[in-house]
């Protein structure tokens, strides 16, 4: 029983001790905690060359080593300067880590020279995006296959590696903090206090504490197809047969892609004269062959096929994901669609009317913030933006036709003419503008109606007393 007794007091004050440790414990660091193993594996590749050219060039030389790193695996992401993407899904295709690693290099390098660059990159490969992506920015060639090999990587790694700002990097340099060996010994809530959280969140990631979300690089898609004729047409009915044709390639390369498309030029080659093009742009993407030979016959009706037709060309290369409808279980008066389905229709008559008359002769009206009506309209080419948000209307009246100048009424025995007798119904609205210019503007303005049940906008020059214009139309 003594024994017993013993063993159970020992028992209590180890129990006391460990509460007492674990209260005057410091603050944990959120490296410390145990992940689990990584079913993927990353390789990030990082091209100094690139470094200290124009984004434009920048952007177009990695779109292009990206093309080439497409071959070897789906999802790729682009930083910059590197290009990172998943090969563990790839690894029992080209057999193995070393002929994937070699078929990498071989490609890479001959991109490389092709693009008139140096043929030096540097290579990580781990089982997480950002630790792949620093060992490759640190100028290191590393493979790691474990996750427990991933701290003693990035220990040595710099903290300019990092994606930190100055300010950020000099707060760690004043602790005395310049590897990432010296982040790990750190307790969180400094770290957060002094760097914010979205600056621990790049560590956490690498070291698979933390879900890593990347933006998918997608290669442009170009479609070109050709048609050469076995004998010259002018007839435009023959012409539009062969435009079906490639109408039909052309569908089928955006179903199998899943695609569609915001417009397409089609290029008719004469044997004399210049070639006719048909600049074929759609205000919504669509997918439907029978709406662009809509288009396109709308477009014919304005060229004049003089010269015999020998080739016809289809480009392409604005795409978009195609948009998948699905229908509602709600009955038609709950549909939230329909104002959709409205804009949509409204788009397919513009985009015909542009066909027929030209994208020059279709205006809309685009409302300006100023308080003197000749400048509150301003005409402007219409566009897809400008039909998303209809404009609030405005609590106080004003008609929507207003006169190209204010027309000069005339007065009799304290009666306003125009070509009819005129009577004001409600006012005055006193408008005084545009003071600093030479015509500035001081105006009381009127509902008027006329004997016939026509309402005007009219109103009394403050300037010049007496004086009676009308300025806008309301019916």
């Amino acid at each position: 029983m003594k024994n017993f007794e013993l063993l159970a007091l020992s028992s209590k004050t180890c129990l006391k001790n460990t509460k007492a440790h674990k209260r005057t414990r410091p603050d944990p660091s959120p490296y410390q905690k145990k992940s689990p193993s990584s079913p993927s594996l990353w390789c990030a590749l990082f091209f100094p060359c690139l470094q200290g050219l124009q984004d434009s060039e920048r952007k177009k030389n990695i779109s292009e080593l990206a093309k080439t790193i497409s071959k070897f695996s789906s999802t790729i992401t682009i930083e910059s300067t590197t290009i990172i993407f998943e090969i563990k899904s790839s690894l029992r295709y080209f057999r193995g880590i070393k002929k994937l690693k070699a078929g990498i290099d071989f490609s890479v390098k001959e991109k490389l020279k092709f693009l008139d660059f140096n043929a030096i990159f540097y290579c990580g490969i781990s089982p997480t995006l950002n630790c792949s992506s620093l060992i490759a920015k640190s100028k290191k060639n590393l493979f790691i296959s474990k996750m427990s090999q991933i701290k003693p990587a990035l220990n040595n790694i710099s903290i300019n590696y990092l994606d930190l700002d100055k300010n950020q990097k000099k707060i760690l340099r004043n602790i005395g903090v310049e590897k990432i060996r010296d982040i790990w010994r750190l307790p969180t809530s400094g770290l957060k206090k002094r760097l914010g959280e979205r600056a621990l969140l790049q560590l956490k990631q690498a070291i698979d504490l933390e879900p890593e979300l990347i933006e998918r690089y997608s290669p442009q898609e170009n479609f070109t197809s050709s048609y050469n004729l076995p004998y010259p047409i002018t007839n435009e009915n023959k012409v539009l047969l062969v435009l079906k044709k490639l109408l039909d390639k052309f569908c089928i390369f955006l179903q199998k892609r899943d695609l569609s498309t915001s417009g397409f030029l089609i290029i008719l080659k004469n044997e004399k004269t210049e070639n006719i093009k048909l600049c074929i742009r759609l205000r919504h993407p669509s997918i439907s062959k029978n709406y662009f030979i809509t288009l396109i016959k709308a477009h014919l009706e304005n060229k004049q096929i003089t010269s015999p037709i020998i080739k016809a060309t289809l480009n392409a290369g604005n795409f978009q994901r195609k948009d998948h409808v699905t229908s509602s279980m709600l009955p038609t008066h709950f549909k939230d669609c329909n104002r959709k389905d409205a804009r949509f229709e409204l788009n397919r008559f513009i985009e015909i009317l542009t066909a027929r008359i030209g994208e020059e002769s279709i205006k809309k009206p685009q409302h300006i913030d100023n308080h003197c009506p000749e400048y509150t309209a301003l005409e402007s080419k219409i566009d897809e933006k400008t039909l998303r948000k209809a404009p609030k209307i405005p609590q106080n009246l004003r008609p929507i036709w207003l006169l190209p100048e204010p027309r000069k009424l005339n007065k009799c025995n304290h009666q306003l003419y125009d070509s009819r007798k005129i009577f004001l119904v409600s006012g005055p609205e006193r408008i005084e503008s545009r003071w600093w210019k030479k015509n500035k503007a001081q105006r009381d303005y009127y509902i008027a109606e006329e004997d016939c049940g026509a309402r005007l906008w009219v109103f009394q020059d403050k300037i010049k007393p007496g004086q009676w214009f009308v300025h806008g139309v309301f019916s």
